[in-house]
Parts: C-alpha cells; sequence; structure tokens
C-alpha cells in the first residue's frame, strides 16, 4: 500500500505532543503540590499560592494546561491590582510549550509582583521559617 508523504502522519506529532503536555502537566501538579503547596486544583489547573511574612495570600500563579500549550498566569486577589499590575508591567498571563519555559515565565512573574508590591518578601508558605 503506497502513501503521499504531504498530510500523512502529521497528526501523530500533535498527538504525540498533546499527552507528553498532559503527563508533564499531571508530573508538574505532583511535584508543585509537595513543594510549593498548592490550591483551587482541578484536572487541567492550579495554583501556587504566594504570601508575605505575617501569612496572607498576596495573589498565586496560576498553572493552565491548554490544548497547544501550558499557560501561566498571576491571580490577582481584586480586579484592581490585575489593572494596576497590567498598566506597569504589561501581560500578566504568558503561554509556553514546555516545562522548563513554564519554569521561567512563573520565575519572571513573581520578580514582577515582588518589584510591584515594593518588593515585599514572598514566600511559598503561609508560615515562613525564620
Amino acid at each position: 500500500m503506497k502513501r503521499r508523504v504531504f498530510g500523512s502522519y502529521t497528526g501523530a506529532f500533535k498527538e504525540y505532543d498533546k499527552l507528553r503536555r498532559i503527563r508533564d502537566f499531571i508530573e508538574l501538579k505532583n511535584m508543585c503540590e509537595y513543594k510549593f503547596g498548592i490550591d483551587n486544583v482541578w484536572e487541567d489547573s492550579f495554583q501556587i499560592p504566594i504570601f508575605d511574612k505575617n501569612g496572607e495570600k498576596l495573589f498565586a500563579i496560576q498553572m493552565l494546561l491548554n490544548t497547544a500549550n501550558f499557560r501561566v498566569a498571576i491571580y490577582f486577589n481584586n480586579s484592581k491590582m490585575l489593572s494596576e499590575f497590567h498598566r506597569k508591567y504589561g501581560d500578566y498571563t504568558k503561554y509556553v510549550l514546555t516545562i522548563s519555559e513554564l519554569y521561567d515565565e512563573m520565575d519572571n512573574l513573581i520578580y514582577s509582583m515582588y518589584k510591584f508590591l515594593g518588593k515585599k518578601e514572598l514566600y511559598f508558605s503561609d508560615y515562613p521559617e525564620d
């Protein structure tokens, strides 16, 4: 049986990439739960809460699995913070293809929030170690 080269099997690569992202996302969710503590957990998304020294939740970093990529975004406590951040720093949502890129963008968003909040100390846990 002969098959035309152009257009044949291109779906196999897209399907593989989709399955890889699903597997990577599940592993990421498990690792983040253990390392950082996560909340608002759903099948395709979760949030990593960020606290101040007094245990007050300042914001969260949301990870989301889309059909074509990963999405990382700041989840603000209120819309006033969102619009002020957007005005000063631009986009608070990034779309990436790999876990490494996801980590880099998460780090960049946390650093932007650090500056936005007046260089306030940030913690992954609501019980910081002193």
